[in-house]
């Protein structure tokens, strides 16, 4: 039954996380990566806290990386949040 919730929460944050990235055009990244960053790190913290077991907080983190991956391509090269926004993760 947990690992049934745990797919249907892992199924809703990658549709929550590729709304997110399809509601910034890659120009949008460009001028508001910070807006994107803090909102993305919202939507991971708010999945990743309703799991107190490692394995489905390590599961949401590897979706979470694999948009946040797709979305820095956009970024400017010189993006202070990006990197506590990694940093953030990485806790």
């Amino acid at each position: 039954m947990a690992e049934e919730a745990s797919a249907y929460e892992l199924e809703g944050l990658e549709n929550q996380l590729e709304n997110l990235l399809s509601c910034y055009s890659s120009d949008a990244l460009r001028v508001d990566s910070k807006l994107f960053c803090s909102e993305f790190c919202k939507l991971v913290e708010e999945y990743a806290s309703h799991w107190q077991v490692p394995l489905p907080q390590l599961r949401i983190l590897e979706i979470a990386l694999v948009y946040f991956t797709q979305a820095s391509s956009f970024f400017t090269s010189n993006c202070d949040h990006v990197v506590h926004t990694l940093s953030s993760l990485a806790l």
